[in-house]
């Protein structure tokens, strides 16, 4: 018992080793774009709790939050638009970075919904607005 105690106060001890964070160059630019919207907003943002943002191929999903690892995006289905693409990390972003579940208001339009809008024509239009409903404690 007494060679155990030192090992376990050594093993008690030790720091836990940070998260290596791995970025798809694809995904950077809507990473960056993220971080920045939340920042114009005065929102902070706890980027350590992810792991990774990472493109995957042949799920079932357009994209997925892994709470306390990172995000997934389809690569095979999201062969989308820019817009699209966008909408779907800040969705999923939003479920990791921000703990926000879905917002299924019936006849609006939200960046949590469960289902996105045929045309991201909506989104573009409204994008201040939905950041700002995103971002902002007192809008959601």
């Amino acid at each position: 018992m007494k060679r155990l105690l030192p090992l376990f106060l050594l093993l008690g001890c030790s720091e836990a080793k940070p998260k290596e964070f791995h970025l798809d160059r694809e995904l950077k630019p809507y990473y960056e774009d993220f971080l920045l919207e939340a920042k114009k907003r005065n929102h902070a943002v706890e980027t350590e709790r992810l792991g990774f943002v990472s493109l995957v191929s042949g799920e079932r999903y357009l994209g997925k939050c892994i709470y306390g690892e990172g995000v997934l995006v389809n690569k095979s289905k999201t062969q989308m638009d820019p817009c699209t693409l966008r909408v779907v990390i800040f969705h999923e972003l939003g479920h990791c970075l921000l703990d926000l579940p879905h917002n299924d208001e019936p006849g609006a339009v939200h960046i949590m919904q469960k289902k996105f809008e045929p045309s991201c024509a909506i989104y573009l239009y409204l994008w201040e607005e939905l950041l700002d409903e995103l971002f902002e404690p007192n809008t959601r």
